[in-house]
């Protein structure tokens, strides 16, 4: 089920960004926001979306951020088993660079929350939102998403527990949970 798109809200205000923002937001209230990041300037602009939006909610934000496994084949006997582990180094350097984005968020009245997770995107994103019982999730869309990711935030719409938040490059969308 969608709302009102915030492009479409531009249109009826004018081109004014700050009557953007506020016909989307009257009606929600959040206490946790969640903001996955890949530190790629589509995920930055949805930080963007998420501050103001965490200031006037009195909303906590969590920064998290993704990193792919690595996988490896191993044959214990009873045949070869695929198993994954964390690359520690990519771990080390996301959280580095979660705390440097992190710094600007710690504005937000709760301040910044951040996590790093090992794991395929959509689900740890999902299990995210459930753990932390984010009341709004906040998702970045370039229109330069491979296929494959656009399926991956296709997938966190379907089935996050909460609200999703897609910001776009002419706009956002706001989409409520299944129930």
């Amino acid at each position: 089920m969608k709302t009102r798109t915030a492009a479409t809200a531009t249109r009826r205000s004018g081109g004014n960004r700050q009557a953007r923002a506020l016909l989307v937001l009257p009606r929600f209230k959040a206490r946790e926001i969640l903001v996955p990041t890949d530190f790629s300037a589509a995920a930055r602009r949805a930080l963007k979306y998420a501050q103001p939006l965490a200031r006037r909610c009195d909303a906590r934000l969590t920064l998290l951020h993704v990193v792919a496994p690595e996988k490896y084949e191993a044959d214990y006997g009873y045949g070869p088993v695929v198993r994954q582990c964390a690359n520690k180094e990519q771990v080390i350097a996301a959280t580095k660079r979660l705390q440097s984005i992190g710094r600007s968020a710690n504005e937000c009245p709760h301040g910044a929350a951040r996590v790093v997770r090992c794991g395929e995107a959509g689900e740890e994103i999902i299990r995210a939102a459930r753990e932390l019982r984010s009341d709004l999730i906040v998702l970045a869309e370039s229109s330069a998403t491979l296929s494959a990711l656009k399926s991956v935030a296709d997938r966190i719409v379907g089935e996050a527990p909460c609200a999703v938040l897609v910001v776009r490059k002419d706009g956002a969308e706001l989409t409520k949970p299944r129930s």
